[in-house]
């Protein structure tokens, strides 16, 4: 089942299965169990004895369409209330290194929740350094993201990055 309490997560702004995919596609061994933070449901279904936690915090296609943040009435309905999924995600950016796989960081729920934090905080402990895993990143939008969040860009695809995360630390998860 699902950990509710962790020091830190792994976070998906996407709503398809694209990490799942990307796990088999690597041949990891290893599930991907998800969290839907918009129905607050999740797991794993899967038989492999080792799972990796993902919030999910647009939902997930999988879920039903009535599951994710899509439109732009989805968004301004999120937008009113906080989300504690998105409060988390925006604590870990702020004090830890971060990685964004497959994501063009056009996210208005997570830079309200950064602002809102950092706005709460000692800002002398904001933003380490950041990766953005991606593809296709034009240069004005990478150097935003250098200066706002302090994300390196990497060209690469989230099955390149699987693959890496595997190999690295297969003996870990």
């Amino acid at each position: 089942s699902f950990r509710t309490r962790r020091s830190s997560g792994l976070y998906s702004l996407i709503v398809d299965d694209v990490l799942e995919a990307a796990s088999r596609g690597a041949g990891g061994g290893f599930a991907i169990s998800s969290m839907n933070s918009v129905t607050r449901c999740g797991g794993t279904d899967s038989p492999l004895p080792r799972a990796i936690d993902v919030v999910h915090l647009n939902g997930r296609l999988h879920d039903g369409i009535g599951a994710v943040t899509f439109s732009e009435a989805d968004y301004a309905a999120r937008l009113i209330s906080p989300d504690g999924y998105f409060q988390a995600c925006a604590a870990d950016v702020l004090t830890k290194p971060t990685l964004f796989i497959g994501t063009r960081l056009l996210e208005p729920m997570l830079y309200q929740s950064v602002e809102l934090r950092a706005r709460s905080v000692n800002t002398a402990e904001l933003l380490p350094k950041s990766f953005l895993i991606a593809t296709n990143i034009d240069l004005a939008r990478q150097a935003r993201l250098r200066d706002g969040l302090k994300a390196r860009y990497i060209d690469a695809q989230a099955v390149d990055f699987m693959q890496w995360f595997i190999d690295e630390f297969a003996n870990e998860l």
